[in-house]
């Protein structure tokens, strides 16, 4: 067998590495909005997103491209699997305030102070 291959990894290994190429992509500069699109999608459709990191780089990500409705769909998949924490929601807000989405990112805002988080400063720089 091939040492370094996917095939000799472990199938929970084969699913982190493959999770971790597809977020790194979504960092890529290059990849068009229709495939970071493509790339979130497979993501949740995968059913392997577990974690608040994992749903809050895939946010952050696509915000990075202003790609802001993704954001949401990502953020709103999240359900009951992750309970967002002031990160995540400082994540959110800047994904979707960066594109403009202002009232989204009040909302979040709103979200926040519900769920007995406190905003900072930071949050607004």
């Amino acid at each position: 067998h091939v040492f370094g291959s996917d095939a000799a990894l472990h199938p929970a290994a084969q699913v982190q590495r493959w999770k971790q190429r597809l977020r790194g992509w979504l960092w890529n500069p290059e990849i068009t909005r229709k495939e970071a699109s493509d790339i979130y999608s497979a993501l949740l459709r995968s059913g392997h997103m577990e974690t608040l990191a994992e749903y809050s780089d895939v946010v952050a990500a696509l915000g990075a491209r202003s790609c802001w409705e993704g954001a949401l769909d990502v953020w709103n998949s999240m359900g009951s699997a992750c309970k967002p924490d002031m990160i995540a929601f400082k994540t959110a807000v800047r994904a979707v305030g960066n594109a403009g989405q202002w009232e989204i990112a009040m909302s979040f805002l709103e979200s926040a102070t519900s769920a007995r988080l406190h905003p900072d400063q930071e949050l607004f720089f």
